[in-house]
């Protein structure tokens, strides 16, 4: 093989790992967004575990943009571009972490007084 038909392929192979790499991150990036969206309208809708930790407005708000972002992801988050996605997982992270966190001290807080 020579020098110049190495070089091709070796670009030729970076190439599909670039396009490999890009793909697996909008791939997981769906599935994180999936993921939270699921576990913030379980954890929020009435008798949820967070549901108690958040202001009921914010509750109601924010389960209607879940089940909003739900039914896009069933129908364009395969085609989304990984910028969407991110943004949208970074939106739900900002104003779900918070409740979580919240519920997560409060199930703990007993076990620290003892």
């Amino acid at each position: 093989m020579t020098p110049e038909q190495r070089k091709t392929f070796k670009d030729a192979e970076d190439a599909f790992r670039t396009n490999d790499d890009k793909y697996l991150m909008v791939k997981r990036t769906r599935n994180d967004l999936e993921s939270l969206s699921y576990a913030l309208q379980r954890g929020l809708s009435d008798g949820g575990a967070w549901a108690p930790f958040a202001e009921e407005s914010v509750r109601q708000q924010l389960l209607s943009e879940v089940a909003r972002c739900i039914e896009w992801i069933d129908d364009d988050g395969d085609s989304a571009p990984l910028l969407e996605l991110s943004e949208k997982l970074a939106h739900f992270k900002k104003l779900g972490d918070p409740i979580k966190e919240r519920a997560c001290f409060y199930e703990e807080f007993p076990s620290i007084l003892n």
